[in-house]
Formats: C-alpha cells, sequence, structure tokens
C-alpha cells in the first residue's frame, strides 16, 4: 500500500521536479505560507507573540533587570542594559502578587527611567476588590489586556494567576501557557514569566526552573539571571533558549543605590542597573569557574522554603521539601528540621485540605497568605 493511498487526490507517483499535489483544499498548504522575519520586542530576548521566561532565584535582582525591561519598551529609548532601542513601544502590564507598588515596583520603574504613563499593574488583592473573583489566566486576565494592548504582560509570579492548586495540578499550568501563546500570537504583544530558578543544575540550563518543566517547553525564549561564581556583586543575564534568531549576547550587571522622588517631594531609596560588560558566555561557560561550594545547612533550607512559597504560593508539603532539597543539596533530613524549626516560628503553615478526588493532602503556605485569603474570601 503506498504511504500516499489516505488522501486518493494525492498522485502516487512523483518525480524530482514535481512534488505530489493535494486538491482537497482542507489541509492548508506549506506553500501558501510566505516567509516572514520574527518580530521582535527586544531583539534576541523577547520575541512577539509568543511566552518567554525570566528565571532566577531569590535576591539575584530580577525586578532590576525587568524595569531595565520595561524602561526600553515604554520609551522606545536605550536604556542602561539595552543599548539598542527597543523595536517595539507600547504599554506594560504587570501582574503582580509579592513587589509592593510603592515600595518596589515604582521606585525601581522611576529610577530606570521607564515612562511611568505606560506601566499599568494589577494585584490579586486589587482584582478581588473590583470584581469579587479571582485574576487568573483566562477570561478575567485577558478582558484587561483587550482594554490596555500592552505590547508586554509580566506575570510574576505564574501560580498566583492559576486556577485551583496548580502545585498539585500540572495540567492546570500547561492549559494556562496554551492560553497565553494562543493570546500573544493573536494579539502580537509578549508574555514575560518570572520564574524561580534553583541553585543546584549543573550543566544542564533545563533543570534551573523549579520543578517547571512546562514552562521550559512551552517559552519561545528562556534567559537565566545569577551571581558570577567568582564575583557575586555582579549579576549575569544569559540566554539559555531561543526558538527564533539568534540568542543575545549575555549582559553583565551591578546595582546602585540611588534616590527617586514622590510627589510629596520625598526621597525613596531604591537601585537601578549598571551595566559591567557583555559576552559571548552562557550559563555552563559562566559556571566553569565556580567556586567549591560550602556544605548545605538548616539555614540554607529554611531559606530555600521561605523564597519558594513566596515566589509560588501554597504547596504541597512533600513537593515543597523535594524541590528544596533539589536546590540546596541538603539531605531530607534537614529539610523536615527545617520545615518544623519554620512552623514553630509561625513563620509558615501545615493545612490539611480535601483533594477533588476525595483524598487529603498537606499544604504549606506562608502564614501571611491564610489572612489575605480570609479578607478575599477564598478558601485555602
Amino acid at each position: 500500500m503506498s504511504s500516499l493511498s489516505f488522501f486518493p487526490l494525492i498522485p502516487a507517483v512523483t518525480t524530482a521536479s514535481a512534488a505530489p499535489v493535494y486538491h482537497g483544499g482542507m489541509i492548508p498548504c506549506l506553500g501558501d505560507v510566505e516567509p516572514v522575519n520574527t518580530r521582535w520586542l527586544i531583539k534576541g530576548y523577547f520575541p512577539m507573540g509568543a511566552v518567554s521566561v525570566v528565571a532566577g532565584p531569590g535576591g539575584v535582582d530580577k525586578g532590576v533587570f525587568m524595569a531595565d525591561v520595561v524602561a526600553a519598551i515604554t520609551t522606545g529609548r536605550p536604556t542602561m542594559l539595552f543599548p539598542d532601542a527597543a523595536v517595539a513601544q507600547g504599554n506594560v502590564l504587570v501582574l503582580t502578587s509579592e513587589d509592593d507598588p510603592g515600595m518596589s515596583l515604582a521606585p525601581r520603574m522611576i529610577a530606570a527611567e521607564a515612562d511611568m504613563r505606560r506601566v499599568f499593574y494589577a494585584t490579586p488583592g486589587w482584582y478581588w476588590q473590583q470584581k469579587k473573583k479571582k485574576l487568573v489566566v483566562g477570561a478575567s486576565l485577558f478582558e484587561l489586556i483587550d482594554e490596555l494592548h500592552p505590547a508586554l504582560v509580566i506575570i510574576d509570579p505564574l501560580r498566583s494567576f492559576l486556577e485551583g492548586n496548580a502545585a498539585a495540578n500540572g495540567d492546570v499550568m500547561r492549559r494556562a501557557l496554551d492560553m497565553l501563546q494562543e493570546k500573544a500570537l493573536a494579539d502580537q504583544f509578549s508574555v514575560v514569566i518570572v520564574s524561580h530558578m534553583v541553585k543546584k543544575a549543573g550543566d544542564d540550563a533545563r533543570m534551573l526552573l523549579a520543578g517547571s518543566g512546562e514552562l521550559w517547553n512551552a517559552a519561545r525564549s528562556v534567559t537565566i539571571l545569577g551571581r558570577l561564581p567568582m564575583d557575586e556583586s555582579v549579576t549575569y543575564v544569559t540566554q539559555e533558549k531561543l526558538n527564533v534568531g539568534t540568542k543575545a549576547r549575555s549582559i553583565l550587571f551591578h546595582t546602585q543605590t540611588v534616590g527617586v522622588k514622590n510627589k510629596a517631594g520625598a526621597e525613596v531609596e531604591t537601585v537601578r542597573a549598571v551595566l559591567a560588560a557583555t559576552t559571548e558566555k552562557h550559563y555552563k561557560e559562566l559556571m566553569a569557574d565556580k567556586p567549591m561550594p560550602l556544605e548545605p545547612s538548616q539555614q540554607d533550607a529554611k531559606e530555600s522554603i521561605m523564597a519558594l512559597l513566596k515566589e509560588q504560593g501554597p504547596m504541597a508539603g512533600m513537593d515543597l521539601k523535594k524541590l528544596v532539597m533539589d536546590e540546596t543539596g541538603c539531605s531530607k533530613r534537614t529539610v523536615e528540621r527545617a520545615h518544623t524549626c519554620l512552623v514553630k516560628e509561625k513563620k509558615i503553615q501545615t493545612k490539611r485540605v480535601r483533594q477533588a478526588d476525595g483524598k487529603f493532602k498537606f499544604i504549606t503556605s506562608l502564614c501571611a497568605v491564610r489572612a489575605v485569603r480570609r479578607v478575599c474570601g477564598e478558601v485555602a
């Protein structure tokens, strides 16, 4: 049987000069597609009509880097980290459940010299007060996007804007990523998801995204931030995945403390990025001169637990402990002791929650989350 027999309208005989022709008209023909160049938001980093990821562990100035990105897009001018102006200019929508708009977001953006008239933000609490429902990837978010028509949507972190318990259900994240990709492609804007990153990944950049293989697979671009092993005052920004075009040179920057004025004329202290250098090296090469790591401790485990819960929200206890073990290299016993210690210190809490299948699971969250959810009327 010919391999072409499934399509009886296709001639079974081919020649070197003529490919078989299908006249059915239902299946799209690639010959009808016009080749086009990639549309960029910032060339080499963020393509338009696509989902990108910016990942790094806590404390590596992801927010400072993103402030420079926002400045490039809202002004259309070269910035400290991007000497070539952004290809596209427009509004920016920031979804955040962590950074305080007055203490963190606004000061950083002003210091980076963003056009603040083009920067908009939404938090879960603000949306609940407005609509009395949760802001999630889907109709509620797309309503905001349709109103604003942004060039860039920043989501930090994604798990705070997903339906249900995304930590226990990877299908929720996959569906959300598919919806974001379809919406970004249809409306031609860029989505950047800010994500947590593990500290122990060896040479494989794919392992850097903490428990988020879906993010790596769905993203057209993955940018990694971290500290240089031999000089932890310097942050590296390296492109580790790019499905279109050529990877950009890696950026090395440090931060500078500056003061910005609020409307009352008072000075507010913040930081901004200062370019140190660019390099052709990427993650594997930058990690080559890594110094001998110190033996992980219970304090490392405690810091990792707090950082993960802050960035990813409530998590199943077993999932959380596994991520902490992967990130820090601590033993299971050390992680369990750190977890118990944080419970006693009333920094985290564990609650027995019934799942959709009727089974119970222990969910760990920051103590502050419980109070917020009560105010919002949500069930932990």
